[in-house]
């Protein structure tokens, strides 16, 4: 597995134009996906703007974003960020669902689709949070597609 790491800034702005040079190195290797992950602030909308720029080398396959159910309630503020980022995703995984127990499971899927009701949310399996890859794949994303005008973050799939 290569790695191709970007650091001290941040991939939304700061480091944002470094992005387009970090895949056009991947794409060398021949990859069949190309995963980015942001941190926990990130804003989606940038990065799959950022990817349109080798849109002739990669497309965006899905922006998937990853809920610590554990610690949701006690960071959850519907914060800008917060609403922006779920507002952009195709898929919530819910993570840390067996430290979390049911009750706040479903708290935790109660706000989220108060913020994003119709974003599927699945739950993660294991202290690895193992999810089955056809669930990530294959999203269809509709940021990206709608981004470059074809309809309606961030896993890559090289054309």
């Amino acid at each position: 597995v290569a790695v191709k790491e970007i650091v001290n800034g941040c991939l939304c702005c700061t480091k944002v134009g470094e992005l387009a040079d970090a895949l056009r190195a991947l794409r060398e290797l021949g990859p069949h996906r190309i995963l980015v992950e942001a941190s926990g602030s990130a804003l989606p909308g940038p990065l799959v703007w950022e990817i349109q720029k080798v849109s002739d080398i990669v497309s965006v396959d899905g922006v998937v974003t990853v809920v610590d159910c554990a610690n949701f309630t006690r960071i959850n503020n519907f914060s800008r960020t917060a609403k922006l980022q779920t507002k952009c995703t195709d898929l919530i995984l819910l993570n840390k669902v067996e430290l979390s127990g049911e009750s706040l499971i479903e708290s935790v899927l109660d706000d989220l689709h108060e913020l994003v009701a119709e974003c599927p949310k699945v739950r993660t399996k294991g202290e690895c949070a193992v999810t089955d890859p056809a669930v990530i794949f294959g999203l269809d994303a509709a940021l990206w597609r709608s981004s470059t005008g074809a309809g309606s973050g961030v896993a890559i799939s090289p054309t």
